[in-house]
């Protein structure tokens, strides 16, 4: 065994992960900053804000569902970064989006896949979604 091949090989693996990463979480980090910015992010997290209160978390954090949800868990990511310091953000409010992420990210995508397996494509939707809230209540009240 090699060790200078193996580090170079992880290195590269590294390096290209990082990059597939970046270019989903750096646009959608400086869209969500642009977006707090205008009038569409207090009307949008006014929206969500009766519902993610049952969860303890700002309105705000719906945007980062919602990509979460309809993207992928990166883009979730990317645009909860930004909120971070400005919502402002504390540990148990990062614990339960990131929690509700993990349990209902790229929705369509892996219900699609589900159907396919013969499990309905909106009892999977349904469930994730049911899950992804239920488990946000319950950790705002158990944190």
């Amino acid at each position: 065994m090699n060790v200078k091949n193996t580090l170079v090989a992880g290195a590269r693996k590294g390096l290209d992960t990082t990059w597939q990463l970046a270019k989903i979480i750096v646009p959608v980090y400086f869209a969500v900053t642009i977006l707090k910015h205008t009038p569409v992010m207090p009307a949008f997290a006014a929206t969500f804000k009766p519902v993610l209160g049952l969860a303890g978390l700002p309105g705000e954090a719906a945007l980062s569902l919602v990509l979460g949800v309809f993207i992928n868990i990166y883009s979730g990511i990317g645009a909860l970064l930004p909120l971070i310091h400005t919502v402002p953000l504390d540990a148990k409010q990062i614990t339960i989006i990131s929690t509700m992420l993990v349990i209902c990210h790229s929705i369509p995508l892996e219900s699609a896949v589900s159907q396919k397996t013969g499990v309905p494509f909106w009892q999977v939707t349904l469930l994730r979604a049911v899950v992804a809230c239920i488990t946000g209540i319950i950790l705002n009240l158990v944190i």
